[in-house]
């Protein structure tokens, strides 16, 4: 999925509710307004990015906040304007809660392991491929931690699994399976 606004070739992906805000501020005819808070963000990472990546200690973690910038400022902005305009209640922390507890959880989770995994595999093998079967296997795991958590608190149910492409659903292990079913039915 591409971003309806190509402004910013490098980030070749937006957020789904970015592109969603997107699409419904343009079909209300807000589009030249939304576009405005995306420069707004694009100047600000700009600004952030010159000022911040500069300081000895910060370094390349200032890019990290001009990015962050870039993403939330355009994000809140044309939030406020789609409940603005029409005259609804769109809660972004309701919506995002429940992913923001499963990412939490799987970084608490794998950061760990992906040390452990790596100062395990340093014992018999280089410092690269440790490095990297180490990062192979905390994504892996990081992937399944997520989609279980999601599954536990509710985050996806058996509608959204429906929109998943198949090849994608096949991946999700049958314990996530049954609990994403078991919890679409409880709730049914």
């Amino acid at each position: 999925q591409t971003c309806a606004l190509p402004i910013n070739k490098s980030h070749n992906n937006c957020s789904p509710i970015i592109v969603m805000i997107l699409n419904i501020l343009q079909g209300i005819g807000k589009l030249y307004k939304a576009t405005s808070y995306i420069l707004v963000g694009i100047i600000l990472k700009v600004v952030i990015n010159y000022n911040v990546v500069s300081i000895h200690n910060i370094n390349i973690y200032g890019a990290l906040l001009g990015n962050i910038t870039y993403f939330i400022i355009p994000l809140l902005l044309n939030q406020l304007l789609l409940v603005k305009t029409l005259k609804t209640k769109l809660s972004l922390f309701k919506i995002s809660f429940k992913p923001l507890i499963s990412a939490l959880y799987m970084a608490i989770i794998v950061y760990p392991s992906q040390y452990v995994m790596f100062k395990g595999f340093n014992l018999l093998l280089s410092t690269y491929l440790s490095n990297t079967f180490s990062t192979l296997l905390a994504v892996i795991l990081g992937s399944f931690i997520y989609v279980y958590v999601l599954a536990l608190t509710k985050g996806i149910d058996n509608e959204d699994l429906q929109l998943m492409p198949s090849i994608i659903t096949k991946l999700i292990p049958n314990i996530i399976l049954a609990k994403i079913k078991k919890s679409s039915f409880i709730s049914s």
